[in-house]
């Protein structure tokens, strides 16, 4: 019995090797090929067919599905990626996954990389311990690869004696009930270890030892591969209704892929069997790898045509209700700055013409219609400035910090202009009564203005073309800025001269000095977020 548990512990510890080996390397490639990868997320996902190579490329190359899915979700959500394209990425990065596979068959079965993976965490630990940045990295993912195969070698030693004490001849998908049973225990598998890597490592290294047959193990794989859709299911539970629409399709993709998978089974058997001239069990391991990208690539091919129809069938499914600006400050991706950011840039740019359109109403019209509009701002500038507060930065990053930074100046001149509205809720700039009669009419057209100024930024922020506008915005202020000089002095004059007392000229520079403060403010906030844009696009 003692050696019985010895053994299960030896197995669990050749998983937990291979997991760790897998983290270990998966930091190193992000830190390496993260940054890279991410625009090229953005710039080559323009139709669903380029987002499926982009993100079945980034899926190889990370090592990560998950990584490559949370971007996506956040591109989304972040307005830098369509659902429609997202679609592609997913199913793309379904087949990136595969690449793992063919690594353990090559390296931990053909080549025996084993026996030299000592070696290799030894030169990648010292490279990260006293390299640069970049080679650091370099040496996390050589060390997490060599862990990799320490973790395949001790599975292969441990799984070879385990006949002895279990009987694996049960584990049969001959029946329905068998057949449920077994992608049951194959999904748990995934929950637990959260890598359907893994599991498809001990698939192959059971398949190599004779422990169970192919069938058996080309359930498992789909199973695992049903298993990781567990996890985006949970990811999008109380999310946004993009975040929600992503992680079901990945749910109902992989479910898809999967029956295809387990209808496709035998007839596979026969094609193989039929084409090399063998029986498969000659060869199972190069099958079952083969079999697992076969039916990835299959779903891909089947789905990815009718991929705007299936993203209409999900908005369907999963229907969009009234959404706050701030309501995709997801803070389950503040663990991914560069993503949180791009959340946060785009959650601005939706306050600010929210706060625009409020503030051209109060230039001509009463307070009352937009007292709703001002508590909803704020609420939502609230949850901006909490979440980026607490967006995590690395000191050495620059380039982060500047957007940041032009982020967090936004914010402020979003609050400064919303206090500007909250001042004069009734204040019109039509000179029908009271003190307003006083005012030059300079000032009625820079209102004016200012209007029209306001609908063509609102426009130019929603198809980010807003360059002239910004201009346009910076040469009123300046002129509302002189007009305001030279107007205090008049009016100062005319005190003097007892045409107004000193209450009434208070007010009429006060109602100068609001339009001039909200203009200013205007012209901060959308250079700030000009330059953040500019910064996330690399146009800087």
């Amino acid at each position: 019995m003692t050696e019985r548990w010895i053994l299960i512990a030896e197995v669990l510890g050749g998983i937990g090797l291979f997991l760790l080996g897998m983290i270990v390397m998966t930091d190193g490639l992000k830190s390496l090929a993260g940054k890279l990868i991410r625009f090229r997320l953005m710039e080559y996902t323009r139709s669903p067919y380029s987002g499926a190579l982009c993100g079945a490329i980034s899926t190889a190359i990370l090592q990560s599905s998950s990584a490559v899915t949370v971007a996506t979700v956040g591109f989304v959500r972040a307005g830098l990626m369509t659902f429609s394209h997202s679609l592609g990425v997913i199913f793309g990065a379904n087949m990136g996954t595969t690449i793992t596979g063919w690594l353990v068959l090559l390296f931990g079965f053909k080549l025996k990389l084993g026996v030299i993976a000592f070696p290799l965490i030894f030169a990648g630990a010292l490279l990260r311990l006293f390299a640069k940045a970049n080679i650091g990295a370099l040496g996390l993912t050589i060390a997490g690869f060599g862990l990799i195969f320490v973790g395949i070698t001790e599975l292969q030693d441990s799984m070879a004696i385990l006949r002895e004490y279990f009987a694996f001849e049960g584990l049969s998908v001959a029946t329905l009930p068998q057949k449920l049973s077994v992608l049951g225990l194959a999904v748990l598998f995934t929950l637990v270890t959260q890598s359907s890597s893994a599991g498809v490592a001990a698939a192959l290294t059971a398949l190599y030892s004779d422990l169970i047959n192919f069938e058996v193990a080309a359930t498992l794989v789909i199973g695992m591969d049903i298993g990781t859709t567990v996890t985006a299911l949970m990811a999008a539970t109380g999310a946004s209704v993009a975040a929600k629409r992503t992680g079901y399709s990945h749910v109902i993709y992989n479910l898809f892929t999967g029956i295809t998978a387990l209808i496709f089974v035998s007839p596979f058997i026969k094609v193989w069997e039929y084409l090399t001239a063998q029986p498969i069990l000659d060869n199972a391991e190069v099958a079952l790898i083969a079999f697992h990208s076969a039916f990835n690539l299959l779903g891909v091919i089947i789905v990815l045509p009718f991929s705007k129809v299936f993203a209409k069938l999900i908005e369907g499914l999963i229907r969009s209700s009234h959404e706050t600006n701030s309501e995709q400050l997801d803070d389950s991706l503040l663990s991914q700055p560069s993503i949180a950011l791009d959340l946060a840039l785009d959650s601005l740019k939706k306050q600010l013409m929210t706060l625009l359109q409020t503030t051209a109403v109060i230039l001509s019209k009463p307070a009352e219609e937009v007292e709703t509009k001002l508590v909803e701002s704020q609420i939502d500038i609230d949850v901006a400035r909490d979440f980026i507060d607490r967006i995590p930065i690395e000191k050495n990053d620059q380039q982060t910090r500047l957007r940041l930074l032009n982020l967090i100046h936004t914010l402020d001149h979003m609050q400064r202009l919303h206090e500007r509205c909250e001042e004069m809720p009734n204040q019109s700039f039509t000179h029908t009564s009271g003190l307003n009669s006083a005012l030059p009419d300079e000032l009625d057209n820079y209102a004016s203005q200012l209007c029209e100024v306001i609908t063509r930024l609102i426009e130019g922020i929603k198809h980010n073309q807003w360059s002239g506008t910004v201009k346009e915005v910076s040469n009123l202020s300046d002129k509302l800025n002189d007009a305001h000089q030279a107007f205090r002095q008049l009016v100062l004059t005319q005190v003097t001269n007892d045409e107004f007392d000193i209450v009434e000229a208070t007010n009429m520079l006060d109602t100068y000095r609001w339009l001039l403060h909200v203009a200013k403010h205007i012209e901060r906030c959308i250079s700030h977020l000009s330059e953040a844009s500019a910064l996330t696009t690399g146009e800087t």
